[in-house]
């Protein structure tokens, strides 16, 4: 945040590595979302994705929230003005998680489907 901050960026958007089917209109959506509030967090199938979620650049409120033992990006979501974009995944999960080696082997399959 402290490096978007710098260079004059109002928001970050947070993209985990392990998260390889985002949807296209996720920054698009978030933008939308987000208005006054700290972070658009996207909501799938009752779950949170803070790993793909629009934070307003906002350094001083995450060094304070560190500085007082915080390491959660779910705790620290809580703390800010959060408004959650619910998502419709009708069909497969955009914000599938790779996290296991069983979770690869299955976004490998979905990545063959897709072909």
């Amino acid at each position: 945040m402290a490096f978007a901050s710098a260079r004059g960026c109002a928001a970050v958007l947070l993209a985990g590595c392990d998260l390889p089917f985002l949807p296209p209109d996720l920054l698009l959506r978030l933008t939308r979302g987000i208005g006054d509030s700290k972070v658009a967090v996207p909501v799938s199938r009752g779950r949170w994705h803070v790993m793909a979620a629009l934070w307003r650049a906002d350094p001083g409120s995450l060094a304070a929230y560190i500085a007082a033992g915080g390491r959660s990006l779910h705790g620290f979501a809580e703390r800010q003005q959060m408004i959650c974009v619910d998502w419709d995944t009708g069909g497969e999960d955009p914000f599938f998680n790779v996290n296991t080696a069983d979770d690869l082997q299955l976004a490998e399959a979905r990545i063959r489907d897709q072909r």
